[in-house]
């Protein structure tokens, strides 16, 4: 990574990182693969981040930091921002307002990445953590699903987010339940089951009651 690009982080993505520190985040989310690279010399991180890169024999190096896609929304399509300075002889303005700079977060990093597979697809779950206005601890997690027979293993099929505060959503795949009921999850699964499949829930309950009333 080059001087200038470490310059341009700090002003235009978030507040200052440590060069090393910055370093040391960027080999973690492309291992993530959360880095898209182009062909043209650019790459975006998270779909939200995007940069300038050369590359040096087998070596990728990062030589300036554009700015964030939903700070300046004409950064989602580059090839066009350049085609614009090109023939305008101008420059779409990069600065971001300090206070706008300091709310800007880096990429998060994961506390554990799970790696797991079912008969067709590849899974890969992602384990965060943040704090509510309450400051209390909640879990989130990113699953990205793919294809078994992908060559690419950065060929995402889709994904989901689950947040562990909110069970009520659409039904989860039994191989992302069970890993849930393994981290300890169980009142989030419950609740989940009960809210998509409740007519099977209350089938099971008066099964059990009824075997409960003739054992009596």
């Amino acid at each position: 990574m080059e001087p200038h690009a470490i310059q341009r982080w700090n002003e235009r993505i978030c507040t200052v990182v440590p060069p090393q520190q910055l370093l040391t985040l960027i080999r973690q989310v492309y291992f993530l693969g959360r880095i898209h690279i182009s062909k043209a010399g650019w790459g975006v991180i998270d779909n939200e981040i995007l940069f300038g890169y050369r590359l040096k024999g087998n070596r990728l190096i990062i030589q300036t930091f554009l700015g964030r896609i939903s700070l300046i929304p004409h950064l989602a399509n580059y090839p066009s921002v350049l085609r614009f300075n090109q023939l305008h002889k101008d420059r779409i303005n990069l600065h971001i307002p300090s206070h706008v700079l300091h709310k800007q977060k880096p990429p998060p990093i994961p506390k554990e990445v799970i790696h797991f597979s079912g008969q067709n697809y590849h899974y890969k779950m992602e384990e965060y953590t943040y704090y509510d206005e309450g400051n209390t601890q909640n879990y989130l997690y990113y699953i990205s699903i793919r294809e078994k027979a992908a060559i690419s293993p950065f060929s995402i099929r889709h994904f989901r987010i689950i947040d562990i505060s909110n069970p009520f959503v659409s039904a989860l795949t039994r191989k992302a339940l069970y890993v849930l009921f393994k981290k300890g999850h169980i009142d989030f699964i419950l609740k989940h089951i009960l809210f998509n499949k409740p007519d099977r829930v209350a089938q099971l309950i008066a099964s059990l009651s009824s075997k409960q009333g003739k054992e009596v």
